[in-house]
């Protein structure tokens, strides 16, 4: 049984129908002789009437306000009349509704309905079933209640509700806001600044053009933020963020997630458990939050920070601050001239970095790093010209044999209780110096004639407090 409240409109496939008022006469039949039309009634006043059951449409003209009863078939209705708003309730049955230019509602009911919705500010529904939902032009709210339905915003800022089951919804133009519920969706968000919920499943999110939000909630998601300044939160389960262009603040929350910044000054957040950021290009802010994380800063000038649990730091390209936080961590510069700080822990510090080649095919300088070992007993790598300071605990300062990759480092602050270590590598041992000097209280470290590297703090420095070892 089909059933509905309308307005102006054309109806197929109906067999029965309810006049509940009317100001105007009907039109003539002899206009469209195949076709059902709804008689004249008392103004207030109701009337019942049976369409023909061969008739193809019935029509209501302006001014009629009309229940109509189907077959509980697949049917097909669309508006005549574009002046009045149509309230449209169907039933059983793959039913098609084309709404008009005015403000309309339709509710889908049971059956694979297809409701386009056309302009105006729309309200539709679709019930249970697999329904397409479609809004055009206009504000327009539509909820594809159980089944896997498909939405489409339109022009317009419209809100759309996927409902239960698997849905895909699309914005369209406008600021949109999306809401997947449960299932696994699909949001697109498309031009605009939208607002997009996915809910419990696995759902993947993309906000396409303009400033976003998208959250992801229950389920293992997948978020692309698009173009624009975007902000993306993971929720619980492994969720997968990308910030794309554009500046973003992107955060993982519950579980072990991934998140890339992309284009743009970005700012990232791990949250809980072990994560994966990478800020790639841009100047960009990464903390990893709890659990055994590890960040890339990528190209820029990039802040890394470790906080709780065993952390990898990698600065990649530009000139880098690196935090280790609590835990054990590893922290490797990479080029440029960074700032590493183990903080607590027995940290790995390391400012030597291969230098990259230009264009050119020249060796680009692995820049002079500042390496804070903190409290623990830290092991600080130096890179050429880089200055270490091993801080509390018995450190390890590392130093090749290679001027060129560790040559002209200082050591500020070594004690009884550390060690400095020199590899080297090749067939025969070079020849190791030490140069007191009493006036500024430090020695030099001499490799085969060139400086490797300054101690400060002693002037009794001998061969015997070094270990020297071929790798």
């Amino acid at each position: 049984m089909l059933e509905f409240l309308i307005w102006p409109m054309l109806l197929a496939g109906i067999t029965s129908y309810n006049v509940i008022s009317s100001a105007n006469d009907p039109s003539d039949p002899a206009d469209s002789p195949d076709d059902g039309y709804l008689p004249t009634a008392e103004t207030g006043g109701t009337k019942s009437e049976t369409g023909d059951p061969d008739a193809d449409a019935l029509f209501n003209p302006d001014d009629y306000l009309a229940t109509v009863n189907g077959t509980g078939g697949s049917d097909t209705l669309a508006a005549l009349a574009d002046d009045d708003s149509t309230a449209w309730i169907l039933k059983q049955g793959d039913d098609q509704l084309t709404g008009s230019s005015a403000d309309d509602w339709a509710s889908g009911d049971a059956g694979n309905d297809r409701l386009a919705m056309g302009d105006g500010d729309d309200f539709a529904f679709g019930g249970t079933g697999n329904d397409n939902l479609a809004g055009d032009a206009g504000d327009d709210f539509l909820h594809g209640g159980t089944g896997n339905d498909s939405l489409s915003g339109g022009t317009g800022s419209d809100s759309l509700h996927g409902g239960a089951d698997n849905d895909a919804l699309d914005g369209g133009t406008g600021a949109d806001a999306l809401y997947g519920g449960s299932g696994s969706d699909t949001l697109i968000g498309g031009e605009g600044n939208d607002t997009a919920f996915g809910g419990t499943g696995n759902d993947n999110l993309a906000g396409d053009a303009g400033n976003d939000s998208l959250t992801a909630d229950d389920g293992n998601d997948t978020l692309s933020g698009g173009t624009g300044n975007d902000t993306l939160g993971g929720g619980r389960g492994r969720d997968s963020l990308q910030g794309d262009d554009g500046n973003d603040l992107v955060g993982g929350q519950d579980d072990d997630d991934t998140l890339l910044g992309g284009m743009g000054n970005d700012t990232l957040f791990g949250g809980n458990a072990d994560d994966r950021l990478d800020g790639e290009a841009g100047n960009d802010s990464l903390d990893g939050g709890s659990g055994d994380d590890t960040l890339t800063g990528a190209d820029g000038q990039d802040t890394l920070t470790g906080a709780g649990g065993f952390d990898i730091l990698s600065g990649g390209a530009g000139n880098d601050s690196l935090s280790g936080g609590d835990e054990n961590d590893i922290l490797r510069g990479g080029l440029g001239n960074d700032t590493l700080q183990g903080d607590e822990g027995n940290d790995y510090l390391s400012g030597y970095e291969d230098g990259a080649t230009n264009a050119s095919g020249a060796t680009t300088a692995d820049g002079r790093d500042v390496l804070f070992g903190g409290s623990g007993n830290d092991t600080l790598a130096a890179g050429e010209g880089d200055v270490m300071t091993g801080g509390e605990g018995n450190d390890t300062f590392l130093l090749h044999d290679d001027p060129a990759i560790a040559g002209n480092s200082t050591i500020e602050d070594y004690s009884a209780g550390d060690t400095i270590r020199i590899e080297w590598q090749g067939t025969a041992q070079p020849v190791i110096t030490l140069a007191p000097i009493s006036a500024s209280n430090q020695t030099e470290i001499r490799i085969d004639g060139t400086l490797l590297c300054i101690v400060k703090g002693t002037t009794t420095l001998s061969l015997a407090d070094l270990q020297i070892v071929k790798v």
